[in-house]
């Protein structure tokens, strides 16, 4: 049985109102479009149509015996494998870590971790010269008292 046969029987079914309408509709759809067909819809052909044919004739494909290899090469963006503090190449085999959308060598990314903590720690030493005296509200604080005296 081929594709055209398959469709006029589906247009047959289609005109006498066998079978789901709208299911039909769309076989016949996906047949002359060559799309493939699920598997329950292969069910449901060989069942309306009353007839065994394999589906993949229809088609006309081509099953190779060997399928196609994996391509196992690595495509990277070469600015992803290159330490932002040095710029030399990070090897498959190196240790790496990232830091805010950069890459860095364990090494390069201790002296980064160093630098930053001896900010932090220059940046504890300092001292405002005033210290803030926050003022306290009177009529809040009478409130407040009030309100404790009463619980």
């Amino acid at each position: 049985m081929d594709k055209n046969d398959i469709i006029s029987k589906l247009i047959e079914i289609i005109k006498n109102g066998d079978g789901d309408i709208g299911r039909n509709q769309y076989l016949l759809k996906q047949i002359n479009k060559n799309s493939p067909i699920f598997e329950s819809d292969k069910k449901y052909l060989m069942k309306i149509l009353k007839s065994e044919f394999d589906i993949n004739d229809i088609y006309k494909i081509k099953k190779n015996k060997h399928p196609e290899k994996k391509d196992n090469t690595v495509f990277l963006n070469p600015n992803l494998i290159k330490c932002t503090l040095c710029n030399k190449n990070i090897e498959l085999n190196e240790k790496s870590t990232r830091e805010q959308k950069k890459w860095y060598h364990t090494n390069c990314f201790k002296i980064i971790s160093n630098e930053q903590a001896m900010k932090l720690s220059e940046n504890k030493n300092f001292k405002p010269e005033k210290k803030l005296k926050i003022k306290k509200d009177p009529v809040q604080f009478v409130l407040t008292a009030t309100i404790f005296i009463f619980l």
